[in-house]
């Protein structure tokens, strides 16, 4: 409005003569008041990595933790967590002094180890299983927990697939190498199994490799393999696709022939949470 008014300044220069006085001021007006950081509130990201321990991650940021504080641990966006073992978690609170808060916003991904797929096996009665997956997130201490990501257990690997052998009439031997397994979903990523090969048979083939699994699904079976597609047939078992995360594996194929090998048993897939008796609030 162009009217006056009054309000203070920091005085940056002032000049006198016989009859004025020349002031130059500036004028800072504030319309916010901030707060000083609360020193009992403690924030702390975690990153992608393998098998991470929250008072490791702490210990190695903040001199010290006591009764009263809180502990915001925070995985961004894009963050993966995971396990070099399917018999360890991918993350672990460790202990802490009763008091504390915890607090855990996952918005990126806590995913166990997924298990490798079985092999493709010749000359036994069945071929190896996929291996079990591992866990995610092991609590040692009370937790308040925000998920907008994704947690789950390391998915089972595929069984591998049987093997198949047959004689025709005219006394040649057929033999198909039965296939591997798919790796489970998880990080660090599940190996497939590999395909077998016929040690005995005039007309053989070998079975295929499994796939790896990636963070969140699980990897094929290798596909069935044909040593003779008339009498006798001769298949080697198409190997089980790993699970996906939180899944168990699937079964291999058995074989098809004279003489047959069963398919192995698909892994199971590891837990997304073990409380061990503490209380986590979802």
């Amino acid at each position: 409005t162009g009217a006056l008014k009054i309000m203070p300044i920091q005085l940056t220069q002032v000049k006198d003569s016989d009859a004025t006085y020349s002031v130059i001021g500036e004028e800072v007006l504030y319309t916010d008041t901030v707060s000083p950081d609360d020193p009992n509130i403690k924030p702390l990201p975690l990153y992608t990595g393998l098998n991470q321990n929250i008072r490791d991650a702490f210990d190695s940021v903040f001199p010290s933790v006591s009764s009263g504080d809180t502990v915001n641990v925070t995985i961004g966006n894009g963050q993966v967590l995971g396990s070099a073992d399917t018999s360890l978690p991918s993350l672990i609170t460790g202990s802490w002094p009763a008091g504390v808060i915890i607090n855990l916003l996952n918005n990126g991904a806590i995913v166990g180890k997924g298990g490798s797929g079985g092999e493709g096996s010749f000359g036994a009665a069945s071929s190896p299983d996929g291996l079990n997956g591992g866990l995610a997130i092991s609590f040692a201490y009370n937790v308040n927990l925000e998920n907008n990501g994704d947690i789950g257990g390391g998915g089972g690997g595929g069984g591998g697939g049987g093997v198949g052998t047959s004689t025709d009439i005219s006394g040649t031997t057929y033999a198909a190498g039965p296939s591997g397994g798919g790796g489970g979903a998880g990080s660090e990523p599940a190996l497939g199994g590999a395909g077998g090969t016929p040690i005995i048979g005039n007309v053989k083939t070998t079975g295929n490799n499994g796939l790896t699994g990636s963070a969140l699904t699980g990897g094929s079976g290798g596909a069935e393999t044909v040593a003779n597609s008339i009498v006798p047939i001769t298949v080697g078992g198409k190997g089980g696709d790993g699970g996906g995360l939180g899944q168990s594996g699937e079964a291999g194929d058995d074989g098809q022939g004279d003489f047959v090998a069963s398919g192995g048993i698909g892994g199971l897939a590891g837990d997304a949470i073990n409380k061990n008796g503490n209380t986590v609030i979802i």
